[in-house]
């Protein structure tokens, strides 16, 4: 009979809080299925067990930016180091993503590149949830046509996730665009995630439409928008339950948008590293019951690794004198991101989720787990873990 792995761990975070008191993790078939199992002797391990690690926003595509660039700036020029094409980029992403824990991941996807990340995607050490990229002068049709394409091929491979739509950014769409795409995916079951208030100067647009910035975003949106429905539109598009949204970034996003964030509709994605490289704010005044903490792509983030970004985090609330609970920040790149995809459709098996392969193990290599401050250990001082590698 085929033994499978099992593992004692002193406590587990199962995506809202910590079960302490030694456990039993097994897997049960090839499937990936597995129990846990309390075990009073596990509570002696120095490992932990950490729920399916989920980021809900990257470029998987990107080359890194090695410059010292920083605003803007970092987005205008293309990198110059060497001719690596999109799949090679695709594998370098997705290698540093298992390196750090990390299974599934919400990539956007340029429509021209469909069919390249289709070529290779059974292929690939992660699960991938695509988000093609909308900018004002992609056309509609193509955008649905290579959409459905991605349908096509998840249905015929029986892959349990369902593509989405992501708006570039507010200067890089006209109303009536993304009132067309809101529409259509509340139609068909799409979710659709926006880049919003990521610049000062779609803040600018919204508060005083009709000024004289020299701002080059604030003047983006001038012509894109071209009249001062930004406040009523995004109003409906938040309002909205039965629309499935992750809202991205969100640093300048005025304080009256952000109070009728609070619903199972809505995921808050924040990018606390790319913040930091783009010269935005981090910290946004809300709790964290709908908050996912991501990566974005190596343009503005030279990694992968969801831990760091929750460290990254933690200072800068400090800094700033607030105090974020670790199970909190845990949740964001846990139970929060699972929550959403979930009840979002845009996974929908969540044994694609809860998987043995998917959970991440760590010992502690240096001093001993504190029984009151896990999580808080877990995160401050990360470089006293390793991450467990359970090889069948």
């Amino acid at each position: 009979m085929r033994s499978y792995p099992s593992l004692p761990v002193k406590a587990f975070f199962d995506g809202f809080e910590w079960k302490s008191g030694g456990w039993l993790f097994k897997q049960v078939d090839k499937s990936g299925n597995f129990v846990i199992e309390f075990n009073k002797t596990a509570e002696k391990s120095n490992f932990l067990a950490i729920s399916s690690f989920i980021n809900t926003h990257a470029h998987i595509s990107h080359l890194p930016r090695y410059s010292n660039q920083c605003g803007s700036d970092v987005l205008e020029g293309k990198p110059n180091i060497g001719g690596v094409s999109f799949t090679d980029n695709v594998f370098n992403s997705s290698s540093d993503c298992t390196i750090n824990g990390v299974n599934i991941v919400c990539s956007s996807i340029r429509p021209e590149n469909v069919n390249d990340l289709l070529s290779i995607y059974n292929d690939l050490p992660i699960k991938v949830i695509p988000f093609i990229s909308v900018k004002h002068y992609h056309d509609k049709n193509l955008i649905i046509l290579e959409l459905n394409k991605i349908i096509k091929f998840f249905d015929s491979y029986n892959v349990p996730i369902r593509p989405a739509i992501m708006i570039h950014s507010l200067y890089n769409i006209t109303e009536d665009d993304l009132n067309f795409y809101c529409e259509y995916s509340l139609k068909n079951r799409i979710v659709i995630s926006i880049h919003l208030f990521e610049w000062e100067g779609e803040l600018l647009y919204y508060q005083k439409p009709y000024a004289d910035f020299n701002d080059n975003i604030y003047l983006r949106m001038k012509r894109n928008w071209q009249s001062i429905n930004l406040g009523n539109c995004l109003i409906k598009i938040i309002n909205n339950k039965l629309l499935m949204k992750i809202l991205v970034h969100c640093s300048y996003t005025p304080k009256e948008l952000l109070s009728i964030n609070s619903n199972n509709s809505t995921l808050i994605t924040l990018c606390p590293s790319s913040c930091i490289r783009l010269n935005n704010p981090v910290l946004l005044p809300m709790d964290f019951n709908n908050i996912a903490i991501a990566t974005d792509g190596y343009y503005t983030n030279m990694g992968y690794n969801l831990i760091n970004e929750l460290k990254v985090y933690n200072v800068t609330s400090r800094v700033r004198n607030n105090y974020y609970e670790a199970n909190s920040l845990l949740s964001s790149i846990t139970g929060n991101p699972q929550k959403f995809i979930i009840y979002s459709g845009l996974i929908t098996d969540r044994k694609l989720i809860h998987n043995f392969r998917n959970l991440n193990f760590f010992k502690k290599t240096s001093g001993y787990i504190p029984d009151d401050f896990i999580g808080s250990d877990f995160i401050n001082y990360n470089d006293s873990y390793q991450r467990f590698f359970y090889y069948e």
